[in-house]
């Protein structure tokens, strides 16, 4: 399903009009968004490295961070992949956030998300634990009232954790299903702002 969602998706980079190749089934739908939601966090962190590369000098102390830094190809002057500059980057970056912000704009696609997938969707945008929690209560609510999933419970849970030097808020969605026994956990990371 996803590679099938990246086939669509790759030919069209740049093109907002989503729902011209989101699919026309839920699951395709589903696959969409994961695609673009990866190819966001992948030209984010592709952003990030760039800058690093540009704004840093290689020192004797920085050697080790410098070499772990972004896709070790970079290195490799056999390599076939095109490293990009931070200008360059960025306008990548930019139209992935604009296609990621597109599909989320479209309420008609998100309503065809899973509720996990709808959550996450709209937790990403929240900064902190209390905002992250009283989301998390709305939109259990919000489940539990949908007719169609009148038969699921929904529970949060949220903690800290620390990852790397900065805390981070770690927010856990299950969704139980009576009639199933399996159960689908959602678990989104979000930063601490103090």
């Amino acid at each position: 399903m996803v590679l099938d969602a990246e086939v669509r998706i790759g030919p069209n980079f740049a093109n907002l009009d989503i729902r011209s190749y989101a699919g026309s089934e839920d699951y395709e739908v589903c696959a969409t968004w994961i695609v673009l939601q990866g190819m966001r966090s992948v030209w984010e962190k592709k952003a990030r490295d760039a800058s690093y590369y540009e704004n840093t000098q290689r020192t004797p102390k920085n050697t080790m961070e410098y070499l772990m830094a972004g896709d070790p190809n970079r290195f490799n002057g056999d390599s076939e992949r095109k490293f990009y500059g931070y200008d360059d980057t960025i306008k990548m970056t930019a139209w992935a956030q604009k296609m990621s912000g597109a599909f989320g704009d479209d309420a008609d696609l998100l309503a065809r998300l899973t509720p996990e997938m709808r959550f996450v969707d709209q937790g990403m945008l929240i900064s902190g634990g209390t905002e992250l929690r009283k989301k998390a209560y709305e939109f259990a609510e919000e489940v539990r009232s949908e007719e169609d999933r009148s038969d699921e419970l929904a529970t949060f849970a949220l903690g800290t954790k620390a990852r790397g030097r900065a805390p981070t808020y770690r927010a856990r969605f299950c969704f139980r299903t009576r009639r199933a026994s399996s159960v689908t956990t959602a678990t989104i990371l979000v930063p601490h702002l103090a």
